[in-house]
């Protein structure tokens, strides 16, 4: 008798990647759900008054929202750092070349920002994200804004 083992996720409906695997099933509960926190003017005014350097996006659906909503802001085209292939790949498709760090997590964007001391940093996230970057940026004194725009 084979005994089969399950991994279970809990990724939005619209995020469920699909597993083929000899021996284990994955299963998705999508638990959670994106929405865009739609642009407000105090958001825009920002933005605008200060377009960020660098743009750091942490999710495809992130990538998305920003473009519909925020790039339109910005007279100079910002450097942007993708955190892995689908937020990149939506970049991509809006005609930008992002930076993708070599770990694809929030310690490999840390690592890539390293190289931005001198930069205006515009943290585009969620309200549900992990504060990582966001605490790095503001115990070593970066200069930045953090924008939330998904929740």
């Amino acid at each position: 008798m084979v005994t089969r083992k399950f991994i279970i996720t809990t990724r939005p409906e619209n995020k469920v990647v699909n597993y083929n695997t000899k021996n284990i099933d994955v299963i998705n509960i999508p638990l959670t759900e994106m929405h865009p926190i739609l642009p407000d003017y105090s958001t825009a005014e920002r933005i605008k008054k200060m377009p960020p350097d660098v743009v750091v996006l942490t999710s495809s659906f992130g990538a998305d929202v920003f473009f519909k909503y925020y790039m339109i802001y910005f007279k100079i085209d910002p450097v942007f750092i993708a955190i892995g292939n689908s937020t990149a790949a939506e970049i991509r498709n809006k005609g930008f070349n992002p930076i993708i760090p070599e770990e694809r997590d929030s310690y490999g964007i840390i690592n890539l920002l390293k190289n931005y001391r001198d930069k205006y940093i515009g943290l585009f996230r969620s309200t549900a994200s992990n504060k990582i970057i966001y605490n790095f940026l503001r115990e070593n004194h970066y200069n930045f804004s953090e924008f939330l725009y998904i929740h």
